[in-house]
């Protein structure tokens, strides 16, 4: 959800805020994989080699859905078609830690 400020003549942008923010890495992760855009990608990402990793390999898509399992407080896997996320929240913000594909 974007917040925007209306109080002046001209509209400011002032927050967003998502209702899976757990979601968010992998998202971004395989559109900025897609995108080649590694700075970006790196963000997302817990380490140099596993940005390096997704950007040079073609990026997995849900198109069949995807499935999340809980491991633990702050720490989640992902799953869609053959690819395996594990998301964890580290220093207040959620990340890719790892990547497996079957």
């Amino acid at each position: 959800m974007d917040t925007y400020d209306l109080s002046g003549d001209v509209v400011k942008f002032r927050s967003r805020a998502f209702n899976r923010p757990d979601l968010v890495p992998v998202a971004k992760a395989i559109e900025f994989a897609d995108k080649h855009d590694y700075p970006a990608l790196r963000a997302y990402c817990a380490s140099d080699a596993l940005a390096r990793r997704l950007i040079s390999t073609p990026a997995p898509h849900a198109e069949g859905g995807l499935q999340m399992t809980r491991k633990g407080t702050g720490a989640e896997v992902v799953e869609m078609n053959s690819a395996r996320f594990k998301v964890e929240k580290r220093n207040g913000r959620w990340v890719v830690v790892a990547l497996t594909e079957e």
